[in-house]
């Protein structure tokens, strides 16, 4: 499912891309090789600096994962060039938020 997505969104090697969900940073890491940037949040503590400390153990300095609820992605970094919703979630998210991702 996850190569589905990801081809899906056909990333560009400059595009900054956003990983809503990052769980263990195994799609993190998977798009980084294909962007210019990646920035990735998640919930919970434990997972953001065990995703970090994966990321770092392999080499990968253009993915970073970051605490943050969900819902709020990460406009800091943005605009983002693609979106990437990791897991299931309980309805479609409202375009209009979407975009207020995406803008700086």
């Amino acid at each position: 499912v996850l190569a589905r997505l990801v081809q899906a969104l056909e990333i560009r090697t400059g595009d900054n891309v956003l990983v809503v969900g990052a769980a263990s940073g195994y799609g993190s890491a998977i798009l980084a090789h294909l962007a210019g940037s990646v920035i990735a949040v998640e919930t919970r503590a434990q997972p953001v600096e065990k995703a970090q400390e994966i990321l770092v153990a392999h080499g990968i300095d253009n993915a970073a994962v970051v605490k943050s609820r969900l819902v709020d992605g990460y406009a800091d970094e943005g605009p983002y060039d693609q979106i990437l919703v990791e897991g299931g979630v309980e309805a479609m998210p409202d375009p209009a938020k979407c975009a207020m991702m995406a803008l700086p």
